[in-house]
This record gives C-alpha cells, structure tokens and sequence, in this order.
C-alpha cells in the first residue's frame, strides 16, 4: 500500500504492488511479490522451538546498560 510522505509526497512508493494512479488504479506485481510469498511459506512451517532462547526485559536492559558503558569508554588511538 502506497501512503502519503510529507517530503516526497506520493512519488515514493512503498508496498508489493506498484499502483499505477493514470490507468484506474491497476496493480503490478513488484519482485518482492515472489520473495514474500517463499518467505511465507518456508517461515510458517518452521515456529520457534520451544527451547528457543527468550531474553526478559530484565536481560535487555542489561544489554543497553552495557552498550552505552562500551560507547562511553575511551578508544586506543
């Protein structure tokens, strides 16, 4: 679905159709029609295992808390 930027107005596109806007509003297919469809259906057989490891927000924050300690902390030259 194409949508409205506020600094391009509509000439950017988005979605898996190109929506021609002189010709009644057709659809074309983009290549990313294709892919989407494999990813689809190669993904929605395959869940998550269960033994898949979850990080709680606990274990998140966590991580952030050392991100910003390593991009505060002073590089070799």
């Amino acid at each position: 679905m194409d949508n409205f930027e506020w600094g391009s107005g509509y000439a950017v596109r988005f979605g898996l159709y190109y929506v021609d806007y002189k010709n009644d509003l057709k659809r074309y297919p983009k290549k990313s029609v294709k892919w989407f469809k494999q990813f689809l259906r190669r993904d929605s057989h395959s869940p998550i295992p269960h033994t898949y490891p979850l990080i709680t927000s606990n274990e998140t924050s966590k991580i952030e808390d050392s991100l910003v300690r390593d991009a505060k902390r002073p590089r070799n030259a």
